[in-house]
């Protein structure tokens, strides 16, 4: 039968896996919840990935309106034109216009959530 009493001796502690941007925007989320945790990463220091982009698809979109912080996202952002993929050496692959083709889709739509 299990213990009734729910109060634990040991303290609650997260391990986080991982220092990519999930990793340490969950860092970031239980610091400023004074949760303790960890952060185990890999590598000896943390890999930049130049060019990378976060990008915020429109349903990501609307979840921020709802939190109230869309408005103040889109304001510090620039909006992706294209995105390039490339062979390790740098050469290009090809030219991705995917983000302009949802940006004239849902950007009509998103505009009655703003």
């Amino acid at each position: 039968m299990a213990d009734e009493d729910s109060t634990s001796p040991k303290p609650f502690r997260v391990i986080v896996i991982g220092a990519g941007i999930v990793g340490l925007s969950l860092s970031h989320a239980l610091q400023l919840a004074n949760i303790e945790h960890v952060v185990l990463e890999k590598h000896d220091k943390i890999v930049s990935l130049k060019g990378a982009a976060l990008i915020i698809w429109p349903a990501v979109a609307r979840i921020f309106d709802q939190f109230g912080i869309l408005d103040r996202i889109t304001k510090t952002t620039s909006p992706v034109d294209a995105s390039y993929k490339r062979w390790p050496d740098g050469s290009l692959i090809c030219r991705d216009d995917t983000m302009q083709a949802v940006s004239k889709l849902y950007v009509p739509i998103l505009s009655r959530y703003v």
